[in-house]
């Protein structure tokens, strides 16, 4: 029972922690965020998952949505250790004050993970190109993160940190970077669901430069 009691405090505490994170960069920024995100892939045959992702954007203060996309992708599980995959995506941006810009960029990606105990390491890397509100785009983006599996709740519950940045190959600057911390819990074998807060940096990004504080949720699904 004590042990019980120990386990959902130390998720009310992560929660909290949060809630908490969040509540304080929205005090200083009008632009705080709500990111809701959702992935469901399916395995197919000769080492092949068909994933479909996708990711909502609200601004909290003014309300307003700010962002939508979908990706839809196909990645070849070469080895335990590494994923390759081509996929698109298609998003639509509203910016206050600017006209709403459509993008479509097609995308090929390397992943490269890392197991040791309960530490997992991905470190992904992606080169998209195509067009944004009718200009062409050229970005590579880095991704690394790092979780580690909680002993107890029989190994569903994970923390993690996760960094990635941008760079405009066009103009050789990096106009984004977006940093997380969350946790990530599995409800079964095929529903997996994380709760995160994230600051992203901008630089000439769509005409803003600033940093936003947001919060997120994203509910995985895999068959």
């Amino acid at each position: 029972m004590k042990n019980e009691r120990g386990k959902r405090s130390l998720v009310n505490a992560v929660l909290l922690a949060f809630l908490a994170t969040a509540s304080s960069f929205a005090a200083g920024d009008n632009r705080f965020e709500s990111w809701q995100q959702f992935s469901v892939s399916q395995n197919l045959d000769y080492n092949l998952t068909a994933m479909i992702e996708g990711e909502n954007r609200l601004a909290l203060r003014p309300q307003a949505w700010v962002h939508t996309e979908i990706n839809p992708q196909l990645t070849w599980r070469y080895s335990p250790r590494y994923d390759f995959t081509a996929g698109i995506e298609c998003s639509a941006t509203k910016t206050l004050g600017v006209p709403q810009s459509n993008g479509y960029q097609p995308f090929l990606e390397t992943r490269i993970k890392a197991y040791a105990g309960r530490w997992d390491f991905q470190s992904r890397q992606r080169f998209q190109m195509g067009t944004d509100d009718g200009a062409y785009v050229a970005m590579f983006r880095q991704l690394t993160r790092l979780q580690y599996r909680l002993q107890g709740f029989n190994d569903r519950l994970s923390l993690y940190i996760a960094d990635e940045w941008f760079i405009n190959l066009l103009s050789g600057q990096i106009n984004e970077n977006r940093a997380f911390i969350g946790t990530s819990y599995a409800l079964n074998k095929a529903v997996n669901l994380e709760l995160f807060g994230l600051f992203q940096s901008l630089s000439n990004n769509f005409g803003v430069s600033g940093n936003i504080p947001a919060i997120g949720c994203k509910v995985l699904f895999a068959f």
